[in-house]
């Protein structure tokens, strides 16, 4: 019995998933150009005041069906270096379907955890932004580690929901028994 319950609670999650992870994505998609402006200004001021880079605005444009082919870039002696932005943010809807599609979680530590994960995510996305170009020249010879961050970037959703969704059943979450505490 118990066994059946857990395999329907696992066929209701892919029921929820299925339904809103087009759903958070088709949202996000028509946010993102607005999240793209401010990531690029946020970094722009990194790369100007840390690097020096001589950035003199940054551009977005919306592009695609529902904006999926947006890219982003820095204006640089008057001209864009764009890169597209879509496939690298896009990680913010697939994370938001998973904690909602999650049950069991209640308000407080659904929107908690939904916040906390998308400033983990908002985080790497400046980081790759400002390692990009950085290192771009760096990059052109050997684009290794530029491919594992991506890699890094596209499982970190899932690696996030499990930590923010499930905490309180990680090891480290678990009260100590009285053999553990007796050492």
């Amino acid at each position: 019995m118990a066994q059946e319950l857990t395999v329907r609670r696992f066929i209701w999650f892919c029921v929820k998933l299925f339904v809103l992870a087009p759903v958070c994505l088709c949202l996000w998609w028509q946010i993102m150009p607005a999240y793209a402006l401010g990531l690029g200004h946020v970094t722009a001021f990194i790369l100007r005041a840390i690097f020096g880079y001589p950035i003199q605005g940054v551009v977005v444009h919306a592009q695609g069906v529902m904006n999926v082919d947006t890219v982003m870039g820095y204006v640089v002696m008057g001209q864009p270096n764009t890169l597209p932005i879509a496939q690298l943010v896009s990680n913010i809807g697939t994370f938001c379907a998973l904690m909602l599609a999650t049950g069991r979680l209640g308000f407080r530590r659904l929107a908690l955890g939904t916040a906390a994960g998308i400033a983990i995510l908002a985080f790497t996305h400046a980081a790759y932004l400002v390692t990009f170009y950085s290192l771009a020249k760096t990059i052109a010879r050997d684009q290794t580690y530029f491919v594992a961050f991506a890699q890094v970037l596209l499982t970190l959703p899932f690696i996030l929901w499990i930590v923010l969704a499930f905490w309180d059943q990680m090891p480290w979450a678990k009260p100590a028994t009285s053999q553990e505490t007796d050492k």
